[in-house]
This record gives C-alpha cells, sequence and structure tokens, in this order.
C-alpha cells in the first residue's frame, strides 16, 4: 500500500522503478500483470517472461484469472447471502482527476461492471466483505461499494475520509486458470485483523442487492 505500479505526476517511485533497478541485467524484464490502486495492500502478479506475462494477460481478457479482495466498509452491510452487484460506470475527469462514475447501462462509454459480494463480519458501525471481480473495471470495487452506500473505509475519493487515511482494501488471493492459487492476509491489526483466509467466493447463480 502506498506504493504506486507505475510513475506519474508528482511520483518517480513506483513497483515497476523498482523492478527496472533490481533487475537491469535480466533478460526480460519482469513486468506487472495488472494494476493495484496505490492506496491498496495485497498480492500483485509480476511475469518474469514473455510467455508467463502472455498466458497471464490472456486469462485476464478472458476473464479465467479469478481475484478476490476483502475490505471493511463503512454501515451495516444488509446481505447475509454472497450477492451479484451490477453497475454501469464510465470514466469522468473532475478537476484534472479521473473517477469512475455510475450512469445509465446506454449512456456513452458506459462499461458494464459485475462482481460478488459476501460478507464476513456484519456491525452497525462499519462490515467486512470479501469481493470476487468479474470485470475488472478501474477503480471497481470501491466505486460499486460506496454507490451501495457502503465505501470502503479510509476511502478519500470515493467515500468521507480525510486524505491519506489508510484504505482497508486489500488484494486476497489471484487464482491462476489450471495453475497456483496465491494468497496473503491482510496487514490489518487490532479489530479489524483478518487472521484466517476465507473461503473463495464460488461462481454460480446469485442474488442481486
Amino acid at each position: 500500500a502506498g506504493l504506486p505500479v507505475h510513475p506519474g505526476t508528482g511520483h518517480e517511485d513506483s513497483l515497476t522503478t523498482r523492478l527496472a533497478c533490481h533487475f537491469g541485467q535480466a533478460s526480460f524484464m519482469p513486468t506487472p500483470v495488472h494494476r493495484l490502486d496505490r492506496g491498496t495492500s495485497g498480492l500483485m502478479l509480476v511475469a518474469a517472461s514473455y510467455a508467463a506475462l502472455d498466458a497471464a494477460q490472456q486469462a485476464l481478457r478472458a476473464n479465467t484469472m479469478h481475484k478476490e479482495y476483502v475490505a471493511w466498509v463503512a454501515g451495516r452491510w444488509p446481505h447475509a447471502q454472497t450477492c451479484l452487484v451490477r453497475h454501469f460506470l464510465r470514466k469522468e475527469t473532475v478537476d484534472g482527476f479521473e473517477r469512475m462514475r455510475p450512469v445509465a447501462a446506454a449512456a456513452p462509454n458506459a462499461k458494464e461492471a459485475l462482481c460478488l459480494v459476501r460478507a464476513l463480519s456484519i456491525n452497525d458501525r462499519a462490515s467486512l466483505v470479501q469481493v470476487r471481480l468479474l470485470t475488472g473495471r478501474t477503480h471497481q470495487i470501491r466505486v460499486q461499494l460506496s454507490s451501495l452506500g457502503h465505501p470502503v473505509l479510509g476511502d478519500a475519493k470515493y467515500g468521507q475520509a480525510r486524505a491519506g487515511a489508510t484504505l482497508y482494501l486489500h488484494s486476497l488471493r489471484i487464482v491462476l486458470p489450471e495453475g497456483p492459487v496465491f494468497a496473503c492476509l491482510p496487514p490489518w491489526s487490532g479489530p479489524r485483523a483478518l487472521t484466517a483466509l476465507p473461503e473463495p467466493i464460488d461462481h454460480g447463480p446469485q442474488a442481486s442487492p
């Protein structure tokens, strides 16, 4: 968390620049397969060969690479069972900053966003949810949960947190098609700690919220 995948305006340090520094003499520069928001902790896959990069990117396009996250969200999550969350999102620029906004399905440049959400702990002030992405839109989890009235804790862009707050969103598990499973627990401590890996979310018929 806090390290961007690529360098950009206002920050030169990034995962790719560190990889370039560490593997400067490699025949193939290790390359991130996907991206994480700057404040998100957790798993990042980096390909160490062109064949691995090509296979992983094909899996992403075909939606056969499964990615799961955990997040603490504001308020009491209202669904006891796993539910399908569906929006149509459009990328917009507001005051020079990129944001994703829910729009009508027929709106220009609208893209469908789908995920499965399962509650792990439900409380009045905050709930812990597990999310399996079915599509890969920019800021998808953050904007979808916020649109349902349950922004991710610490989210200054789509919630009401102060700038620099800890974003309670964590890349928990990545499953490659017919390949290995990678998983790691979030670094959270205290009452928001997650001490055991939850079971994966099955992709089957689900109820919409």
